[in-house]
């Protein structure tokens, strides 16, 4: 059965309430995926038939889950940073985050690995794109894959040494 994946704390603040919401009317207009929460936490009472709360699970079944998903869903708003959108890509998997947080938003567009989506429609809507176009699904998880290898501590600590090497020749060139 082709699954969507939710990894992260079972948190009202990490939009879990939400999406359900957004994958219920994905599911009233003909959506066959079903919706699977993986993390920490209390699940959501009286959850569909089409939703599983899988509680903690190891890190080789995480890793498993990643691998089996449709794609995996972000319907945070309140993220810093996600972790968890790097760890799909790295996993070759799609993602299909809220629009309505700009780090979401702009880590997805960064990356070029996922879609947006804005409300229950869009959400469904995007999510349909995904289910049926297996080539997008890869094109999207290797567009993310790639972007996640320039996203090291290594690669980081280049960027960094470059922008210091930039601001030390400007220097001296204005004196």
């Amino acid at each position: 059965q082709p699954f969507v994946l939710y990894v992260g704390r079972m948190d009202p603040g990490k939009g879990v309430y939400s999406l359900l919401v957004d994958h219920e009317r994905y599911r009233r207009e003909g959506g066959g995926a079903d919706l699977v929460f993986a993390g920490p936490g209390v699940s959501p009472p009286n959850l569909p038939p089409w939703a599983r709360h899988l509680g903690a699970v190891s890190r080789q079944d995480r890793e498993d889950l990643l691998a089996g998903a449709v794609a995996l869903a972000m319907p945070s708003v309140n993220e810093s940073y996600s972790l968890v959108l790097a760890e799909a890509w790295q996993a070759q998997l799609p993602t299909l985050g809220t629009g309505r947080g700009a780090v979401v938003a702009g880590q997805t567009a960064r990356s070029g690995g996922g879609l947006l989506y804005l409300d229950a429609a869009s959400y469904a809507r995007q999510l349909r794109r995904l289910e049926s176009d297996p080539e997008l699904r890869a094109d999207l998880g290797a567009t993310g894959h790639r972007w996640t290898q320039t996203q090291t501590p290594a690669a980081y600590a280049d960027r960094w040494q470059e922008l210091i090497e930039t601001v030390r020749a400007q220097a001296r060139s204005a004196r």
